[in-house]
């Protein structure tokens, strides 16, 4: 699966594809590309380059949200559940990747618990909760 999002559903795809994408300049980049960025840094295992990337998407998936004001969470709800699927990566990162190469079930069940709540507090609409999904698996893909 590829990180990258087209008409809000991950599609499956070439990660080289991705990178190639990725390594465009844009002077403003959509979401999914930054999301993306993550994806391939957990991809490579690179600490570092994950823990870049993270803040980097963070600081560019927030723009909005800080533009919008604090009135106008409706206005900055995508940006919201962009930035709630860079933290699910990252805890699918810390739960899987990050640590052994072995992961137990009470791991896995934690996570998945971890997981269904963190979807259950977004809107209950295909449009919201099937990227969301696709993201999660694409990442645990990456194990």
């Amino acid at each position: 699966m590829s990180g990258f999002q087209a008409e809000g559903a991950w599609i499956v795809g070439d990660w080289q594809n991705v990178q190639e994408l990725v390594d465009v300049q844009i002077a403003n980049p959509p979401p999914e590309l930054s999301i993306s960025r993550v994806l391939l840094a957990m991809r490579e295992g690179d600490s570092p380059r994950i823990a870049e990337a993270l803040s980097i998407s963070r600081a560019q998936l927030g723009m909005p949200i800080h533009a919008a004001g604090s009135g106008s969470y409706r206005r900055a709800y995508d940006s919201v559940l962009n930035l709630h699927l860079v933290r699910d990566i990252e805890i699918i990162y810390e739960s899987t990747l990050a640590g052994s190469a072995r992961v137990n079930p009470k791991t896995i069940r934690g996570l998945s618990e971890r997981l269904s709540r963190r979807l259950e507090s977004t809107q209950p609409s295909f449009r919201i909760r099937e990227p969301v999904l696709s993201l999660q698996r694409t990442a645990l893909s990456l194990r």
